[in-house]
């Protein structure tokens, strides 16, 4: 996936940080959940494929060991290229291209990486090939849907035409806003034993976990929305608003987390 195709690549460092960092704060507690559910420890060998804000690397770290080794990939390691460990390696480069070696990893984790990616299958083909005999793979991914309890239609309309534009701007690149939603079908159709998955769709208050998120990736992507006519620029402004009122709240999108086990 060029850098040009992937959807918050405009935003500044400390836009994107901001996100990053919020998408960790609220997700990273779970993923560390189902990965110890799934036996990580001590010397084994981690991927982490899309190391996003970094928020999840000292703990995977700790969790592997002075025996282990932990590689984080991405397109962009800006916000992780200074972290420093014997046992870490960071590494700039492209899934869609890179070889992941094969019977290499212990444990395979993405978090909103493959939803970018239009060549989905081709990358994740090449993780199960890089997994050993017995290894894990975790993936995490979208689906970009809410609903909202409100007696204010205005606010209604807001967020369900502000989905609406965000799976135009995602097709538009090849891509699917509800991602998430293939996981546990894809692990199954890819040879997978032992296939687990969990939906994630809390009801938010204005200003916290996925509400904030949304707002910050509304505003981000705000020209992008207006472009594919879904969404009209009060619909946009009604919609950041209702994000930062505590006195609202409302399912912002889900987060799939589905695993299994290479036979």
């Amino acid at each position: 996936m060029p850098k040009s195709d992937y959807v918050h690549q405009h935003l500044s460092d400390s836009e994107e940080y901001g996100r990053l960092r919020k998408i960790e704060e609220l997700l990273d507690p779970r993923t560390r959940g189902f990965l110890q559910k799934l036996g990580l420890g001590e010397g084994m060998s981690f991927l982490e494929a899309g190391a996003g804000g970094g928020g999840l690397l000292p703990w995977l770290l700790k969790a592997v060991g002075p025996g282990g080794n932990v590689l984080a990939v991405d397109l962009d390691t800006r916000f992780v290229r200074d972290i420093r460990h014997p046992n870490l390696q960071v590494l700039e480069d492209d899934l869609t291209r890179m070889d992941l070696g094969s019977d290499r990893f212990d444990f395979i984790h993405e978090r909103y990486v493959l939803s970018h990616i239009p060549s989905y299958q081709d990358v994740l083909n090449k993780m199960k090939a890089a997994l050993k005999p017995g290894g894990w793979i975790l993936l995490e991914d979208v689906v970009s849907e809410g609903w909202i309890e409100s007696p204010d239609p205005a606010r209604v309309r807001a967020l369900h035409a502000m989905h609406q534009a965000r799976k135009i701007v995602f097709a538009k690149k090849g891509m699917d806003s509800c991602f998430g939603r293939q996981l546990p079908g894809l692990l199954r159709q890819g040879g997978f034993a032992r296939v687990g998955e969990e939906n994630f769709a809390p009801m938010d208050r204005g200003g916290q976990g996925k509400a904030e998120i949304m707002r910050l990736s509304v505003l981000g992507l705000w020209d992008q929305y207006l472009s594919t006519g879904a969404v009209t620029e009060a619909d946009l402004r009604v919609f950041v608003e209702m994000a930062a009122d505590p006195n609202q709240s409302a399912v912002y999108f889900s987060t799939v987390s589905a695993w299994g086990q290479k036979p």
